[in-house]
């Protein structure tokens, strides 16, 4: 649903920007209350909540594997790519290791902050996405901003 709602933006004239943006913060929402399934007893509940949560995790995922395309040029897209993989992989080891050490030190309740973080992380790093690129400026071959 990810990939066919920011593409139903754009079609409807709506900026890429806008519509890719737009869509994160949505799928950021849809994730948020995850952290909450450690607090229910009902497995049915903590079962949706964590379905809802995947489902918001891959709609995020179709956006952000489409961003390198939007912005960088054909030639660039997959090293972007590839070295954004080789961050993701970097990242899940710490915050493995990092869990591990929570749940360690506070237990079973450790899992509510520890989905909570994860859940917020969402809003976190769309917030930083467009601190830095606050106009998704498509670039060319030689990866300066084509200016229209």
């Amino acid at each position: 649903m990810g990939g066919w709602f920011s593409s139903k933006l754009i079609k409807s004239g709506r900026s890429i920007n806008f519509s890719r943006k737009i869509t994160l913060l949505l799928c950021g929402i849809i994730i948020l209350p995850v952290s909450f399934a450690t607090k229910t007893d009902n497995q049915w509940i903590a079962i949706v909540l964590i379905g809802i949560a995947a489902a918001g995790h891959q709609a995020w995922s179709a956006n952000v594997f489409t961003f390198a395309s939007d912005i960088f040029p054909k030639k660039a897209t997959a090293s972007v790519v590839g070295i954004g993989g080789m961050i993701g992989a970097i990242s899940g080891i710490i915050a493995d290791f990092s869990l591990g050490s929570v749940l360690d030190a506070q237990g079973k309740e450790g899992y509510f902050f520890a989905f909570l973080i994860a859940g917020t992380l969402y809003l976190v790093i769309l917030g930083i996405v467009h601190w830095m690129m606050p106009t998704m400026t498509p670039l060319g071959d030689d990866l300066k901003p084509i200016i229209k």
